[in-house]
């Protein structure tokens, strides 16, 4: 079997899938003029800002795209979230090391800081006398603030060379310490305020009830979790090749092995149950047995006996919504053998075998994808695991196993 044509075919299907999906609700459209425009927006729980939505005025009308060039904003009836169109100045360098702006020195770093002007839609999290709202790009995620009766700003938090030498300028928080100076009962340490979702929204919370006008906060959503216990069976491929075979490949499947275990499945918080990560952690044992000649027409007898613990970090993303839920599943995992024992048995002379052990490693990696299909406590799950090299003469030897597995989950959370 081809394995990384394999693999790449599961984690395309994730990425065109998690793309593909349509989830159409009800929502609004506010225009330019103040007028609203109801009917339903393709609400994807965006993990970064759309530059454009996709709207309907009812479920039989043509769908049509909407740009912030061409709306004041749009809102989710039932989620109660609003996006409002604004044009903003925001921090453009780029957040990572290697490409990160450069200055001689913190002065020269602080007056050459050049923000650049973009007209997006941003997701308001919090309104009152002071308003926090957020925009998320590929290259960061920015916080902005508008108080009552002036512009929208960002909220800076940078991070550039200096000398050669990484600093944070994390100017939010005087901006912060200026906007609420207002309210000098607020107990909050700026100093100490990370550039967070949940510590900002609480210190400009906090300040909106000080002064007793806040009139939105957008509303939280938990993140579903799936906690299951797992049984099933796998039917094990081995494949060896070195001086032990005279270099020649040795493969074939090993019985049908029992396989027991638990997991955590988590979906992300704006994905509404349709992708998600989680581990999983099991348990399995097998033995393989085949035969050959060798060059010199002896038989040899190869077998294998292994029992190993093996925990999974997986990526899980749904295909459709339905009762029965379809998804496919992908991600790496680390084993532990509790009793790894490769051997073969050839005769030196006629009537004298000779049994050899070949040395296997303690762990190993290995990579996996499948598909599987769930209800709310029941999930059955097919998936194909392949293993590294495992001998411990690594370099002139290759012993790899890998599972192809049918497994049962049942969700036992609440």
């Amino acid at each position: 079997m081809r394995q990384f044509p394999f693999f790449t075919v599961i984690f395309y299907l994730i990425a065109h899938t998690s793309n593909a999906q349509q989830d159409f609700a009800e929502g609004g459209i506010l225009r330019p003029n103040g007028d609203t425009l109801r009917g339903q927006i393709d609400y994807r729980e965006w993990d970064r800002t759309p530059a454009e939505i996709r709207f309907r005025p009812s479920p039989a009308a043509e769908t049509q795209l909407v740009k912030p060039e061409n709306a004041a904003g749009f809102f989710i009836t039932d989620k109660n979230e609003v996006y409002r169109t604004a044009t903003v100045y925001l921090n453009d360098e780029a957040s990572d090391t290697r490409n990160m702006p450069s200055f001689p020195s913190r002065r020269e770093a602080l007056t050459g800081f050049r923000p650049v002007k973009h007209k997006v839609f941003l997701r308001l999290l919090t309104d009152g006398k002071l308003a926090l709202l957020e925009y998320n790009d590929n290259n960061r995620r920015h916080f902005l603030v508008q108080p009552e009766g002036d512009s929208i700003r960002e909220l800076l938090a940078r991070r550039v060379s200096v000398g050669g030498s990484v600093i944070s300028l994390d100017e939010y928080k005087n901006q912060l310490r200026l906007l609420t100076a207002a309210c000098p009962a607020l107990k909050i340490n700026f100093d100490r305020l990370p550039y967070f979702e949940g510590a900002l929204l609480d210190c400009i919370l906090s300040y909106n009830r000080c002064v007793g006008k806040s009139s939105y906060t957008r509303p939280t959503t938990k993140a579903a979790r799936r906690m299951y216990l797992m049984a099933g069976v796998g039917l094990p491929l081995v494949k060896a090749n070195g001086p032990f075979s005279d270099n020649k490949p040795i493969d074939g499947t090993g019985n049908i092995a029992p396989l027991f275990g638990a997991g955590a499945d988590f979906s992300f918080p704006r994905a509404k149950g349709s992708r998600g990560a989680g581990v999983e952690l099991y348990y399995t044992r097998y033995t393989f047995e085949t035969g050959k000649q060798d060059i010199f027409g002896r038989d040899v007898r190869y077998e294998a006996d292994i029992s190993y613990l093996r925990l999974l970090a997986f990526f899980r993303q749904n295909i459709f919504k339905s009762r029965l839920q379809p998804y496919l599943k992908a991600g790496i995992g680390a084993g532990y053998f509790l009793d790894a024992r490769f051997d073969y048995t050839r005769e030196a002379t006629v009537g004298n075998p000779v049994e050899l052990n070949r040395p296997l490693q303690k762990t190993d990696i290995c990579f996996f994808g499948g598909l599987g299909i769930k209800t709310r406590r029941i999930s059955v799950e097919c998936r194909y695991e392949s293993g590294n090299n495992v001998a411990e003469f690594n370099a002139s030897e290759n012993i790899n196993s890998h599972l192809l597995s049918l497994t049962v989950g049942y969700n036992f959370s609440r």
